[in-house]
């Protein structure tokens, strides 16, 4: 269940690392224990990673008071006057929606910065098969930029069913220009004789 974290003490310097250490999947902090701890414990948890759901408990009816917690990195400022049931149901869902979208754009984040690091080529293309990037190993490999595989050529994916019956996704990328013959390139994942996935670069 929802397990939900009161806040009302003085900011210490240990209270932030006690928190993160706390289990709760919502962070409620009072606003008693004065604007600028609360703003300053915001800042501190969203610095060190802290991504739970935030919501500031407040008295007064200040819309930009309200704005100024969001921007320090809260994600629901509630008046304590108007906090009935439903007021409170709503802040927890608002709180958690906007903390499941900060982990799915920290995972994007995440996930970007691997596919420009990573050594081997990545491109990603729609559901027609329109390249819509391609990361600096692919560029490297193919010697092509995004836009000129978009204009050049046209993306097909197959499901290869290999020697244990295990089906691979497969994408050919086939150039528009018929007239002329190409090289392949060809990147696989096969199988070691253990069943792991090794890797191998054939070119012909």
């Amino acid at each position: 269940g929802l397990v939900a974290l009161f806040l009302f003490w003085e900011l210490t310097p240990d209270l932030p690392e006690a928190l993160r250490r706390a289990e709760s999947d919502v962070l409620l902090l009072d606003i008693s224990m004065g604007e600028a701890r609360c703003f300053e414990l915001i800042r501190q948890l969203r610095a060190a990673g802290d991504l739970r759901p935030q919501i500031v408990l407040g008295r007064e009816t200040d819309d930009l008071l309200g704005e100024a917690y969001l921007v320090a990195g809260a994600d629901h400022y509630l008046l304590t006057p108007e906090a009935t049931p439903s007021a409170v149901t709503y802040a927890l869902q608002a709180a958690i929606a906007a903390g499941r979208n900060r982990e799915a754009e920290l995972a994007r984040a995440r996930l970007a910065v691997a596919i420009e690091q990573v050594s081997e080529g990545v491109a990603i293309t729609d559901t027609l098969g329109v390249a819509l990037y391609v990361n600096p190993a692919f560029e490297a490999l193919s010697g092509q930029s995004a836009d000129y595989v978009q204009a050049n050529y046209t993306k097909y994916e197959y499901r290869i069913a290999m020697r244990d019956g295990v089906k691979l996704v497969t994408a050919v990328y086939v150039p528009k220009d018929v007239s002329q013959p190409y090289h392949i390139l060809l990147t696989r994942t096969p199988y070691d004789a253990e069943g792991a996935p090794g890797f191998q670069r054939e070119t012909s």
